[in-house]
This record gives structure tokens, sequence and C-alpha cells, in this order.
């Protein structure tokens, strides 16, 4: 079964920047990308991801309530909540809605960390 990775960010450079450093480490990874959290509930629902790696920042609804409801529909899949923000009240929501990891943007080493234990820990819960 190909491990399927969401990346939601409403900036295509920021999301093809994840993804080409996310292939780079693991090229047979399928990426799905999307650029607002309601179409990434939508895929979330289609495609039923490994993990899902969310913006804060979104236009519509933010990144933190889509990681909420992406927690309780489907509570296998890991989300990865990767913002600019520095603000401590911004990991905290974030683990509060359900983010299974917290990561900078700009965290390369973080990221690809946290995607590799949110896919693997979906693999062990399959």
């Amino acid at each position: 079964m190909t491990t399927t990775i969401l990346i939601v960010d409403d900036y295509g450079a920021m999301r093809s920047l994840v993804r080409r450093i996310l292939a780079h480490r693991w090229p047979d990874v399928r990426f799905v990308e999307s650029g607002t959290a309601e179409d990434a509930l939508a895929r979330v629902e289609r495609d039923v991801p490994d993990a899902v790696i969310m913006d804060v920042e979104l236009p519509g609804m933010n990144g933190i309530d889509a990681t909420r409801e992406i927690a309780a529909r489907h509570p296998a899949c890991n989300v990865i909540v990767h913002t600019a923000s520095d603000e401590t009240w911004c990991e905290t929501e974030a683990q509060a809605a359900g983010a299974r990891c917290f990561v900078r943007k700009g965290d390369c080493e973080g990221l690809a960390a946290a995607a590799s234990f949110a896919c693997a820990a979906r693999a062990c819960a399959a």
C-alpha cells in the first residue's frame, strides 16, 4: 500500500518546496496538495492520507479548525501543523485540536522527522 501525504498551504511555492524536500527522502510516497482547509477536508475524505502537513493561516477555515475536524473524523490520520508562527498559543491550540506534531517553517529536518513519525504511526495503527 502506498503512503500518502497531503500538503495543505495556500502558497503554492511552499507546497512545492515541502513536496520536494520529502520526495527527495521518500521517492515512493504519493503527495497530494491543497490550498484551502475546505479542499483539504474533502481530500482527506477521498484520499485518506497517512499524514497531513497543515499550514495554520489559510483563506476561509484556518488550519487549526481543519486539524480539529480531521482528528475527529479520521483519528488515525496524523496531522503535522507546519507554520511560520512562533507564537506559543499556536502550538498549544494545534495540540488541543489533535495535531500529532508541530513544526515551524524552515525546519526541514524537523518536518522530515515529523512526517516519518506520522507515517510510521499510521502504519502501526493499521
